[in-house]
This record gives structure tokens, C-alpha cells and sequence, in this order.
């Protein structure tokens, strides 16, 4: 793997004197930290709100902290910050909304829905590139009105069949979604940024955001069913659903996914 140079120099642009012929050839799970963590505050964003993208357990000795908008393009930076000389530099994707701080934690003011999207934290060591974390950010342009828009009961996930045999396909049928659907979000296992198989967004119809644990072989749908074609034993095991709903509120249902063997 090649890893990117970063570094102070004379006569580069802002953003190139931090970050200096950035080349990333590794996908994102060669080079992502298993220990740090980016927490999301508030969880749910409104249009107009403050977010703060808040840094666990910033690895040690770095020289270097960089967020940038999406996964994997390193040309879509937001910003530069070197701890040791608590020195900063702004990137392309700066806004004049954005604050990085020392502990790597990112501030975004007043967020918009152009927001909406990954974010990704490298850090880096003497010109090593030495953890990689994203997170996602949803804002939501909220229609508030008095009360809650209930629903008449729990969702649940129905698996069909109920134990599939290797190499064939199941659906993740959802039953009881409520009304009010704004986001499926879809997770291998627990609730874990790591986990995210996919996210769909129902308000603005867009194309799902595939995450970490996507293998290429899902298919998720506007009803919030999820198809996994091919399965193996690998698939077998716990998958959780979250639905984000327009007033605010979620719901999490789990279904174990039973693989037969040949």
C-alpha cells in the first residue's frame, strides 16, 4: 500500500501544505482503525442544527488530522489540523461553517441537506497515513407539527424462507413499517457504524448508500426489505434494521438469519 505524505512546506496552497500528494491504493477495510470511533451528536440532524462529529480514542503521536467529505475521494477535503503546532489549514470542501478541534472531533454549523453524506477522518504519523474512520450524516428538513405520528404496531422482519440453503437467495421481508418512513438503514449484526450493509433514504429517493459491510450481493428496496442472493455461511447470524421516521422518532427490528450447509 502506498500511503500519503503530509506535511508543513513553504510556498503550497493552504491545503497543500498539510496534505501533500495524497494516494490511497488500499481499500477502506486495509486501513481502518479498529479502535477509534467517530460519535454523531445530535443522532438525528435537522436543517439549521449544529453536529459534531465527536473523536473516541484518537490514536497516540499522530502529526497530522484531516476530514474529508465522502469515503474514499481524497480531493474533497475539509480540512487539515497539526497538533503540534496547533497549526490549520482549510480545504477545498470548506464551508467557513467548520471546526476541527485537537481531540479530531468536527463541529459543522448551521447544516443544510447538501450536507447529507459520509465523512472521513484519516490521521496520520511522520507521512503515514495510520487509522481511517467515516461516519454518516443525515439532515433532515423537519415539518414539525404538534403531537406524533403514531403507529398501529411494531415493525418485525420476516425471513423467507426461514432457513435457506447455501447458494440461494432469502428476503429479509419487513412487516408493519410505519407511515412516516424517512430512512432504512441496515446493519450486519448490532447497530455499528462498521456494520452499515446499506441506507436507503425514502424522502429525497435517492439511490442507496452502500456501507463497510456490503458484499455485493444485496438488494435493498423501497419497502425496506433486504435480498441477499448467494448466501453463505458467512451470512448467517444476527441483522438488525433502523427506521428513521419523520417525527423524530426509530425503530429497530432483528432478524437471525439461519444458513443451511450443503
Amino acid at each position: 500500500m502506498e500511503e500519503s505524505t503530509v506535511f508543513l512546506c513553504k510556498g503550497c496552497t493552504p491545503w497543500q501544505g498539510l496534505l501533500l500528494t495524497v494516494s490511497l491504493l488500499s481499500s477502506w477495510h486495509l486501513s481502518t482503525n479498529a479502535h477509534m470511533t467517530i460519535e454523531k451528536v445530535p443522532t438525528l440532524v435537522a436543517e439549521g442544527d449544529d453536529v459534531l462529529f465527536h473523536v473516541n480514542d484518537l490514536p497516540e503521536d499522530i502529526t497530522t488530522i484531516a476530514w474529508f467529505k465522502g469515503l474514499r475521494n481524497t480531493t474533497q477535503g475539509i480540512g487539515a489540523y497539526a497538533p503540534h503546532l496547533n497549526l490549520s489549514r482549510p480545504g477545498p470542501m470548506y464551508s467557513g461553517r467548520e471546526t476541527i478541534y485537537r481531540n479530531g472531533s468536527l463541529l459543522i454549523k448551521n447544516v443544510n441537506p447538501m450536507d447529507t453524506g459520509f465523512y472521513t477522518l484519516r490521521t496520520y504519523s511522520h507521512g503515514t497515513m495510520i487509522s481511517i474512520t467515516s461516519a454518516y450524516l443525515q439532515v433532515y428538513a423537519f415539518i414539525w407539527k404538534c403531537g406524533r405520528l403514531a403507529t398501529s404496531s411494531q415493525s418485525t422482519i420476516e425471513s423467507l424462507p426461514p432457513s435457506v440453503a447455501e447458494g440461494r437467495n432469502v428476503l429479509l421481508l419487513v412487516r408493519n413499517p410505519p407511515e412516516n418512513i424517512v430512512e432504512f438503514v441496515w446493519f450486519k449484526g448490532v447497530v455499528d457504524f462498521k456494520n452499515i450493509l446499506g441506507i436507503r433514504n425514502i424522502a429525497d429517493r435517492k439511490p442507496t448508500v452502500w456501507g463497510p459491510a456490503y458484499s455485493g450481493r444485496e438488494r435493498l428496496y423501497s419497502d425496506g426489505s433486504l435480498l441477499l442472493r448467494g448466501v453463505t455461511q458467512k451470512d448467517r447470524g444476527l441483522y438488525t434494521l433502523r427506521i428513521l421516521r419523520a417525527d423524530t422518532g426509530n425503530e429497530e427490528a432483528l432478524v437471525q438469519l439461519q444458513v443451511e450447509s450443503k
